[in-house]
């Protein structure tokens, strides 16, 4: 699979390596199933429930929690402030989607559904 792109954010879904402006840092297979599911979608928000049965062949126990697990440990490599992310964002009442950041503003425009 080739290399994906959304605004500044750059993953090879090969080797899990990702790179945001001059950050990167190596993702694990399952980091790297759950960005790569997330990026092929943009902008679809995806619900909890949708990204536990893409991302685990089997959903683990305590769902829920470990996709939060995992979509914390990604904004903690992808997102320059992960408390307040811009580019993995929330969507409360739905779930996830990946956003498109303009390297220039980094974010600051807050975008709504």
């Amino acid at each position: 699979m080739e290399t994906m792109r959304i605004g500044d954010l750059i993953l090879d879904p090969n080797s899990g390596h990702v790179q945001v402006g001059t950050k990167s840092a190596q993702l694990t297979p399952t980091e790297t199933d759950l960005l790569k599911f997330l990026m092929a979608g943009c902008p679809r928000v995806y619900s909890a429930r949708q990204l536990l049965f893409q991302c685990w062949p089997m959903p683990p126990k305590g769902g829920l929690s470990i996709l939060r697990v995992y979509v914390a440990k990604l904004r903690r490599k992808i997102e320059d402030d992960p408390a307040h992310p811009t580019r993995l964002v929330t969507i409360w009442g739905f779930g996830y989607r990946i956003v498109a950041v303009d390297p220039i503003t980094r974010g600051k425009r807050k975008e709504k559904l």
